[in-house]
């Protein structure tokens, strides 16, 4: 027989390379990892180099440690901004040919990047003239300095004769979602959008954070001759609760709505974007709530539609509250309903708990307990699943139940209620452990603090709040204590509304349809 004996060699081999974020701008670095993998027999006997080369020209250089035979290590880059247009990266592992191989024709990879042309924004410097073909996306980039204040972007058009149209969306951070997927429905935190029939767009952020704002245009058909300006500290627009009455309370009974209103309001400072129903009525019964009317205009921020009524008479089901609507863009809602039995609304007013119980159910019109799994923040349900260790997972709640005295808690932060029907269960701060918190499913008469653990829940799932608004609140001592001291309860359980709910777009088109 022949045997033919094969030195052990190395192998270096340049995997896929991926460059992130896929659509990068012109105004963007760019991260490009790729995976090295040694194939060979043998470890290299030296460090070796990789190389990033952007259209065949040397950007960075790496050193990397010798590779294990069978092992991979991942090398990555961070270059850039890169001029606008199509550009071919290229990594090359052992460039200067270092390290002997068993193979050398697999140290190369290629991938092309496609750089999305991006211009600066600035104050007191319109952009004019701007204009584009149909389908086409245009990109800018807006930097603000200071903290705390609002901004507001506007495209104007003065061709008022022929059918443009040009909508405006802008987000904090980085550009509106993937170019061409789905980025007229991103949601994120600082994101709004102008969407009117035409190219003339106002887009306007309140409260607005120090940083990058991305400004993406999107021709519906095409367009030019449009201005787009920035300014910014414009005149804050507040968040605005819109109640209706489908049946007339009496007159100490809406006074006490309009207090929990302004309550609310002054907890959630700042406005949202508009939904207009206009064009895409909202048919009447919609969520299958039977009372709910038909709607056809617009909705600035949310609309909460009140109906008190006979239902079972004194000591049985007090009310049940929820949204039905609610925004694609923020899964924040946009219309919601409260309804209220009559006899038990006139004895929480002779107790004077209306106002508080009122409050309740608006927190859950708002979101509280009601958004927690739209927007996952809501570990280990306990519907289907009595007693498990239900909690929200949202860190600014975490950290307020913390400072409210939760740090030795030794369960899921923080903690939900877990015994019950849904209802009550999964919607409600857990009640042996918070006890007087208002949004437990059990309110103590005369002692209901909306405390900045509920305040902070809003702020998880997406909106902008005051947390100084907040009532003080502690934890209890000991559950024991707390069950002592306690007086009168008023049960709310059950209260949230279990049924369809609504998502729309930024045109109040019905996307899709869920049930809870």
């Amino acid at each position: 027989f022949t045997a033919t004996a094969m030195v052990p060699m190395p192998d270096l081999v340049a995997g896929d390379l991926s460059v992130s974020p896929a659509s990068p701008t012109s105004m963007q670095t760019v991260t490009v990892t790729v995976p090295v993998t040694n194939s060979g027999t043998a470890t290299p006997g030296t460090s070796f180099s990789v190389q990033l080369l952007v259209d065949g020209v040397e950007v960075a250089t790496q050193t990397v440690a010798p590779i294990e035979p069978a092992t991979s290590a991942d090398v990555t880059f961070s270059a850039g901004p890169f001029v606008a247009g199509e550009r071919a990266f290229s990594i090359v592992v052992d460039a200067n040919g270092a390290i002997g191989e068993s193979d050398e024709s697999n140290n190369t990879a290629e991938q092309s990047v496609d750089i999305l042309a991006q211009t600066t924004l600035e104050l007191g410097s319109p952009i004019t003239g701007i204009g584009a073909d149909s389908s086409s996306v245009l990109l800018f980039a807006f930097e603000l300095t200071a903290e705390g204040g609002s901004i507001e972007f506007t495209l104007v058009d003065g061709n008022v004769i022929e059918p443009e149209d040009a909508d405006i969306y802008v987000k904090y951070g980085s550009v509106p979602q993937e170019i061409g997927v789905d980025y007229l429905n991103e949601p994120s935190l600082g994101t709004c959008s102008g969407t009117t029939p035409d190219t003339n767009e106002t887009c306007r952020i309140n409260g607005a954070l120090p940083g990058t704002y991305h400004i993406l245009i999107h021709a519906w058909r095409t367009f030019s001759g449009v201005t787009l300006s920035v300014v910014t500290d414009p005149v804050v627009q507040p968040f605005d609760i819109d109640l209706v009455f489908t049946t007339e309370p009496t007159s100490s009974q809406r006074d006490a709505f309009e207090t929990a209103v302004a309550r609310w309001e002054s907890i959630i400072p700042f406005d949202m974007t508009d939904i207009s129903f206009e064009n895409q009525n909202q048919d009447a019964g919609a969520c299958g709530v039977e009372w709910l009317p038909a709607i056809s205009d617009n909705v600035d921020d949310i609309r909460i539609y009140v109906r008190v009524d006979s239902i079972d008479g004194s000591g049985g089901v007090l009310g049940r509250a929820s949204f039905c609507t609610y925004r694609r863009s923020t899964n924040l809602p946009v219309i919601g309903f409260m309804e209220f039995d009559d006899a038990d609304l006139a004895q929480l007013q002779l107790a004077g708990s209306l106002t508080s119980v009122i409050l309740h159910e608006m927190g859950h019109v708002l979101g509280v307990g009601t958004a927690w799994l739209l927007t996952e923040l809501l570990s280990n349900p306990s519907t289907g699943n009595p007693g498990a260790d239900t909690h929200f997972v949202g860190p600014l709640a975490v950290a307020a139940f913390d400072a409210a005295g939760g740090t030795g808690y030794s369960g899921g932060k923080v903690p939900v209620e877990n015994d019950g029907e849904a209802g009550r269960a999964d919607g409600h701060w857990r009640e042996s452990v918070l006890r007087t918190e208002l949004m437990t499913p059990e309110l103590d008469v005369g002692t209901e603090p909306l405390s900045a653990i509920s305040v902070q829940s809003l702020a998880d799932v997406g909106y902008r709040v005051d947390v100084t608004k907040a009532d003080a609140y502690a934890l209890p001592i000991s559950s024991a204590a707390a069950v002592r001291g306690r007086g009168p309860v008023i049960d709310l359980s059950n209260d949230i509304w279990i049924g369809t709910i609504l998502e729309v777009d930024a045109q109040g088109r019905l996307v899709r349809t869920i049930r809870r």
